[in-house]
Order: C-alpha cells, then sequence, then structure tokens
C-alpha cells in the first residue's frame, strides 16, 4: 500500500503492513493418571524399614559405646550374629520394596 501526501503525490515509501496478531492456542493438556494407592502391606514394609533403620543406629551406636566392651563371652557373639541378621532383614525389606516400586512402574 502506497501512502499519498495531502497534495496527492504518491509517497514513495510503502506504509509497511501490520504483522497479524499472535494468537496463541493452549492445547489442552489431558490431567495426569494419578498413581495407584500403595496397598497396605507395602506401607507395612516401609514402617518396619524405618523402624529397623531406627533399631540398627541404636544398635550401632551401642557397639561403639563403653558399655558394650565390657560385654563378653556368649552375650558378645549374639550381640554380633544380632547386628548381622538386621542387616540382612534390611536388605530382604529393601529388595521386596524395590520389586514392587518396579512392578509398579512397569507398564
Amino acid at each position: 500500500m502506497q501512502r499519498r501526501s495531502q497534495s496527492g503525490a504518491v509517497n514513495p515509501r510503502p506504509i509497511p503492513e501490520r504483522p497479524a496478531p499472535v494468537v496463541q492456542v493452549q492445547e489442552e493438556v489431558p490431567p495426569a493418571p494419578k498413581p495407584e494407592p500403595v496397598p497396605d502391606f507395602v506401607q507395612r514394609m516401609q514402617r518396619e524399614l524405618e523402624e529397623l533403620n531406627g533399631r540398627i543406629l541404636k544398635l550401632e551406636e551401642f557397639l561403639d559405646s563403653e558399655k558394650y566392651k565390657s560385654v563378653g563371652g556368649a552375650e558378645e557373639q549374639l550381640i554380633c550374629f544380632q547386628y548381622g541378621a538386621m542387616l540382612q532383614y534390611r536388605g530382604v525389606l529393601s529388595q521386596r520394596l524395590a520389586i514392587h516400586k518396579q512392578n509398579q512402574e512397569a507398564p
């Protein structure tokens, strides 16, 4: 489009056309599917693992204490066996929870 001056002469500079306004279209995003509720037995395993971790920490503190150094004989050996069993049990619970989590994430 060319612009005319007040005298009616054509102005050699064309008027730039305005760009069309940008209209943003919002695509409707479907909501993410709700995760399935955690089964009761898994909640119990999680709670048991948390409690077991607390017990292991307390036992480790005891093993580092002066009181433990005074324990001897069969009781000392049994405490060591107990500690090993607790660590194994923690490993088993952790593996079971990992398996459940993996099964939940599978399509």
